[in-house]
């Protein structure tokens, strides 16, 4: 077998312009000490990106300061730019490795939006792709996990308003260590990445040693590669349902958090496009993070294509039939975000649903809460000119979910109603269902 061939500063670039990340444009590079992430930053660094490297030291190893200096200092001998992020808080106590990539992505997404950078660059590679295949065929999962991870991939964290890219998902790790070691340049082995308690140090053994013939690393990131193509074609086509069949309710100052969905239209797709659907929809009126249970979406949809269909509740949303066969959707009140101190000057996620951004001159006891029915009441009875009875129709209907500023006992501002001092902005979190 040929000796594994180093990458070139070129082989880099020309995958990341391949995603649409210029070589021009400024880019934050994720770089835990590994093989994978050293030589993404080395090559980075060859080819004069403009690029950040940023290191998560998570706090859960009694050397980990000890790495995070001498990565620094690698870093720091390559003429990349280094941030060290400090995860703060106790040492988790269960799902260890599902916490820590958790912090780690709001530590690299935090960082990146506080500093104006747009792209979030990861040296996951092949092997990472077919280990994902495997755990996600463990789990259950569909087409989309079976796709295993996509090369372009919105922020994890909301707004999800960053791109992260993966310019190296088919290159072998043979490849990225060869290229480390012509460069004279050692790395850090974490000693977690050979731990057999963890499921995907199983999935890595499994395919050093595969149990059938073909099953191997690259094949499974070959197959991969093609449910990444279904599941773009399945994602399509609930676009193109939901453009015809779901209605977003808009007031003055933006989307209302509610949705009108046409249920004789839903019908007509294909079941996993109506489920495609459905699921969007709760995330875009919810703001839920994760997809329903399957069997929790599957008995929603069951009940919303039956004529008699009463009503029901799923994550976090209400839906409720209309005498026409529509149905609406919007957040359920009860679930709705709790009380909070929004930040000043700046953005702030509300409820996982909007963004509200603010200007450094507000109110000292300013709070973000819900803006609710009765003070929605007493504002509108005052208005004049009046409200369409549209307008406030829709505006009560959704109170219990708009997002309010709060000073000494009322509302200091209600962005969707377009009750905002200057410097006081609104948008949704997704764009779209």
């Amino acid at each position: 077998m040929p000796a594994p061939r180093p990458l070139s500063a070129h082989d880099l670039t020309r995958r990341l312009a391949a995603l649409g990340v210029p070589a021009e444009a400024p880019v934050a590079l994720a770089v835990s000490g590994g093989a994978d992430s050293l030589a993404l930053a080395w090559l980075a660094a060859r080819a004069g990106l403009r690029a950040v490297a940023l290191h998560v030291d998570h706090r859960l190893r009694p050397d980990a300061a000890d790495e995070a200096a001498r990565v620094r200092g690698w870093l720091d001998a390559m003429g990349l730019s280094a941030q060290l992020l400090v995860r703060q808080g106790d040492r988790p106590v269960a799902n260890l490795q599902a916490r820590a990539r958790a912090d780690r992505y709001r530590l690299l997404e935090d960082w990146c939006r506080a500093h104006g950078v747009a792209t979030l660059v990861l040296a996951h590679h092949q092997g990472d792709q077919a280990e994902t295949l495997l755990l996600n065929l463990a789990r259950g999962s569909g087409v989309d996990g079976l796709a295993a991870m996509a090369p372009t991939a919105p922020a994890v964290t909301p707004p999800h308003d960053l791109r992260r890219v993966r310019p190296l998902l088919d290159v072998p790790k043979v490849r990225l260590q060869a290229t480390l070691v012509a460069a004279g340049q050692p790395w850090i082995a974490d000693p977690s990445n050979d731990d057999p308690r963890f499921d995907r140090v199983k999935a890595r053994r499994l395919l050093a040693d595969p149990p059938l013939p073909g099953l191997s690393t690259a094949r499974l990131a070959q197959t991969a590669h093609r449910l990444r193509r279904a599941s773009a074609a399945l994602e399509a086509a609930t676009d193109a349902l939901l453009d015809t069949a779901a209605c977003v309710a808009m007031l003055p100052g933006g989307p209302a958090g509610l949705v009108t969905l046409d249920r004789a239209r839903w019908q007509t797709a294909p079941e996993d496009i109506r489920l495609r659907a459905l699921v969007r929809l709760l995330g875009f009126a919810g703001g839920a993070a994760y997809r329903p249970r399957e069997d929790k979406l599957l008995r929603l949809a069951a009940a919303l294509a039956e004529p008699g269909f009463r009503g029901a509740t799923l994550a976090g949303c209400t839906l409720r039939p209309d005498r026409d066969g529509r149905c609406t959707i919007m957040r359920e009140s009860d679930a709705v975000a709790e009380p909070m101190t929004p930040t000043a000057p700046g953005e702030t996620v509300w409820d996982g649903r909007f963004v509200l951004t603010l200007p450094a001159a507000v109110p000292g006891d300013l709070c973000l809460r819900a803006l609710g029915r009765p003070a929605f009441e007493r504002w509108a009875s005052g208005q004049s000119p009046a409200l369409t009875a549209e307008t406030e129709r829709l505006a009560a209907t959704v109170a219990p979910g708009l997002p309010a500023l709060w000073s000494a006992g009322a509302p200091w501002a209600v962005p969707h109603l377009d009750i905002a001092p200057a410097g006081v902005g609104l948008r949704a979190v997704r764009s779209r269902p």
